[in-house]
């Protein structure tokens, strides 16, 4: 389990602004899931700007600027409320870690 938070670590200190990721957000009782890139990198968030659509309805049009908490802000990092790596290999690795 050390490992995985080790994991979340080393890629929450390797973001970069234009990174591509993978950006999970909860809103009004539904999760989301959608591509991003980073805009800006703040101590304790990251802003996003949305590159596919999120949500089943389109709810979420691409160009949407979301502000996301990074791993080291543990009091509003969550699964559900956070960014992973874009790439297919990194994001099966973190889904099964948390």
């Amino acid at each position: 389990m050390i490992d995985n938070f080790f994991n979340l670590s080393h890629f929450d200190r390797s973001l970069t602004p234009g990174m591509a990721v993978l950006a999970n957000w909860h809103q009004d009782g539904f999760r989301y899931t959608a591509e991003a890139k980073i805009i800006k990198l703040r101590r304790a968030s990251v802003e996003v700007k949305l590159v596919s659509v999120g949500g089943v309805n389109g709810d979420y049009l691409v160009g949407k600027t979301l502000e996301l908490p990074r791993f080291s802000d543990q009091t509003r990092w969550s699964s559900r409320n956070c960014i992973q790596p874009a790439d297919e290999k990194s994001s099966q690795l973190l889904a099964r870690s948390l």
